[in-house]
């Protein structure tokens, strides 16, 4: 399966850098020159991954990023930055970005995350979906129980009612 990634920057070069590195690796890319433009992009068809620039005019990274986590939970986020502060980092990361890459990158680097975080994402969606299915065979459990339940104590009084029958035979054949 193809993995769908979004490139939301306003530099031109960064675009076309990145979607020349991830076409050659076999994603299908779409490009966003904004905020805006890349939540209705996001709109119309979630992405896997979305490779964000922090720093936009408009729409910053961190108001697109907030979105896209609120709306989109499995839609994951990689936020570009061009400053390089442990400050930012830690506030990307809080807001639910999944990365984080320094501009300029390492076209190797960037791809090595990218992996990262895509096979990350590919393990949380079937956890996702294997909890899912334990949360439905354990309401089927239960469902079966409380039907055992009900014929465990259906065949009680049938025998409870035979029992009282015998012991009423008995006593009138006496």
């Amino acid at each position: 399966m193809t993995e769908h990634i979004l490139v939301i920057d306003d530099e031109k070069a960064i675009l076309d850098l990145c979607r020349m590195i991830l076409t050659s690796r076999g994603y299908e890319v779409r490009i966003a020159e904004s905020g805006k433009e890349g939540l209705s992009l996001i709109a119309e068809q979630p992405p896997s991954l979305v490779l964000l620039d922090y720093m936009m005019p408009v729409m910053d990274g961190m108001s697109v990023l907030k979105r896209i986590r609120q709306d989109y939970p499995d839609v994951y986020v990689i936020m570009f930055t061009g400053k390089g502060s442990e400050t930012v980092a830690v506030e990307v990361m809080k807001a639910g970005a999944s990365d984080y890459v320094l501009k300029p990158f390492n076209n190797h680097d960037l791809l090595d995350r990218i992996e990262s975080v895509l096979k990350f994402r590919r393990i949380e969606l079937i956890n996702r979906s294997l909890q899912q299915e334990r949360a439905q065979l354990q309401q089927e459990i239960q469902a079966w129980n409380r039907e055992l339940e009900l014929r465990v104590a259906e065949k009680t009084r049938e025998l409870e009612q035979a029992h009282n029958e015998i012991v009423q035979a008995e006593k009138l054949a006496m």
